[in-house]
Order: structure tokens, then sequence, then C-alpha cells
């Protein structure tokens, strides 16, 4: 049974602001210790992001498919709520993610 809102790999927008719209851009940003906010000094970063060793295009493409493959069941049976008490919609009550959802 799929999430009615889909997991967090189905919603094509990851990081701070949905700044990556793929996983594998979310990868070399990380391996290359490229900030997501140009205008935040390096020094206010945490010492630990830093560009890592260097990784070939193959090894990229297979820690890719792992994270986007290897880490979700498709048939993981989910437990999804009953509406709850106040009637709003799970998983969220935001007004904009209610129309996207059809939580209306």
């Amino acid at each position: 049974m799929a999430l009615p809102w889909g997991s967090s790999f189905d919603n094509g927008f990851f990081g701070h602001g949905g700044t990556f719209t793929s996983v594998r851009d979310v990868i070399e940003c990380k391996i290359n210790g490229i900030p997501q906010n140009p205008e935040v000094p390096v020094e206010r970063l945490a010492k630990q992001f830093v560009k890592v060793q260097e990784l070939t295009e193959n090894q990229i493409n297979n820690l890719t498919l792992f994270i986007e493959n290897g880490l979700r069941d498709p048939n993981l049976a989910r437990y999804v709520p009953n509406p709850v008490q106040s009637g709003f919609c799970i998983p969220n009550n935001d007004t904009v993610s209610r129309v996207d959802l059809g939580c209306n």
C-alpha cells in the first residue's frame, strides 16, 4: 500500500526550500561540499561540511540507486491513520498542501 501523500522520493524536491530536484543532485552537492545558500559564509558551516573523496561516475550512480531504491520497500504495508478528531488532513494542515493533496 502506498502512502496517500507519496514518499519522500516521489515529491521531486529535496533540501531546504526544495532547492534540489533529484537525489543525485543532493549527493553531488554533499560529496563536493557545495553550500546550498551562497549567502551563508563558509565559516558558518559545520566543519564536517567539506568535499569528500573523489567518486567515480559509476560510484555516484550506484549510491543514487541505493538511496532511491535500496532503502525503500514499495510493498511495505504502512499505517495510515483515520482522520483525526480535528478533521484536519493527515499528514499536515498546511493550506497549500491540503489543496495539492486533495484534502479539502
